[in-house]
C-alpha cells in the first residue's frame, strides 16, 4: 500500500505530492513544523504540540492556518494509512506549514496573507528496546538567534548532525559561549548532586514537549529540578547526562567526544525517568 500524505486539504500518495517552485518554504525555508508521536493509535501530548505550533506560526506571522487543525489532519492520515486495522505500534506525524506560494521570488512577502502550503505525513517509528545509549560530539552552536521557533530552516541543525555522524556519534550537543544549549534534534539535561539541570526556556533552545514531560516527572518523583545554563565543564563532569525528544524520549548519553561517562544504573535518575516516561506514553501501569 502506498503511503498517503496530506497536502493542502487533499489526501494523496506521497509520490504524487507536488508544491510550486515559488513556494516560500522551498525558496526561503519560510515555514514552521511540528512532530508528534503516536503510541498504539493514541497521540501523545497532542495539545502541547498544538500550542507550540500555534506559537511558532504566530512568531513568524503565518496566517490562515489554525494550529488546532493539526488534530484533524493527524486523524485523517491515521485512517488513510492504517486501513483494515493494520497499524504499526508507534508512528510519527510530521506536519509542515509554509507561508505559501508568491508570484515572484522576493524576500518581502505581500501584506495580504498568502494561502499557506500545508503538508503532513506519517512514518513508522520502529525502535530498539532498550535503545542503546548515545555517543555525542560537542559542536559550536552557530544557528540563528530564534531557536525557540520550530522553523523548517534547519541547516544549522543538519550541519551539526552530519558533523557528529561523521565523527561516529549519534547526536551533537551544541555549545554557545561556553554554555550547553541543546542537541541538533534534542534537549539536553545533566544530573549534578542529585539535581536534574537543563537550559531554561529562551530563544536559544526549542521548548521541547518531551523536556516538559520529563520536568513534570521529576517533580512527581521528588527529583530536584534546576533550569539554568550548564557550563561545558559541568557537562563533562556530570554524574549522568541525557537527551530528551519526541523520537528518543529519554536517551542516556554514554560518551562525549569519545570520553566514556559512568554507565547507567538501575537506581539512577535516568532509569527512573526512562521507565516513567515509557509507561506514561504507552498508557501502562506506572512503575513503583
Amino acid at each position: 500500500m502506498k503511503q498517503i500524505t496530506y497536502l493542502d486539504g487533499q489526501l494523496c500518495p506521497l509520490d504524487e505530492a507536488r508544491v510550486p517552485v515559488l513556494d516560500r518554504g522551498f525558496l526561503f525555508g519560510d515555514g514552521v513544523y511540528e512532530v508528534v508521536r503516536c503510541y498504539r493509535g493514541e497521540w501523545f501530548r497532542m495539545r502541547d504540540h498544538i500550542e507550540r505550533f500555534a506559537r511558532s506560526l504566530d512568531e513568524v506571522g503565518i496566517e490562515n492556518f489554525d494550529a488546532n487543525w493539526m488534530e484533524g489532519i493527524a486523524r485523517d492520515l491515521l485512517a488513510a494509512n492504517c486501513k483494515g486495522g493494520k497499524m504499526p505500534p508507534d508512528l510519527i506525524l510530521y506536519l509542515q506549514v509554509t507561508r505559501g506560494s508568491d508570484v515572484v521570488r522576493s524576500h518581502v512577502y505581500p501584506l495580504e496573507p498568502l494561502k499557506p502550503t500545508v503538508f503532513g505525513m506519517l512514518r513508522s517509528m520502529a525502535r530498539t528496546d532498550p535503545e542503546p545509549a548515545a555517543a555525542v560530539t560537542l559542536i559550536e552552536d552557530r544557528r540563528w538567534g530564534r531557536c525557540d521557533i520550530k522553523s523548517i530552516a534547519l541547516m544549522g541543525h543538519v550541519m551539526a548532525a552530519n558533523q557528529a555522524s561523521r565523527n561516529g556519534s549519534d547526536e551533537a550537543i551544541l555549545i554557545r559561549d561556553g554554555v550547553v544549549t541543546e542537541g541538533s534534534c534534542t534537549n539536553v539535561a545533566v544530573v549534578i548532586h542529585g539535581q536534574v539541570i537543563t537550559h531554561p526556556e529562551s530563544p536559544r533552545i526549542l521548548s521541547g514537549v518531551s523536556r516538559k514531560v520529563v520536568l513534570e516527572l521529576c517533580r512527581e518523583l521528588g527529583i530536584p529540578v534546576v533550569e539554568r545554563p550548564i557550563r561545558k565543564d559541568e557537562l563533562l563532569n556530570s554524574s549522568e547526562v541525557f537527551l530528551m525528544g519526541t523520537t528518543h524520549e529519554v536517551w542516556p548519553v554514554a560518551s562525549i567526544d569519545g570520553k566514556s561517562l559512568p554507565p547507567e544504573t538501575p537506581n539512577g535518575i535516568i532509569r527512573k525517568l526512562k521507565d516513567r516516561f515509557s509507561a506514561l506514553a504507552r498508557r501502562e501501569p506506572l512503575p513503583e
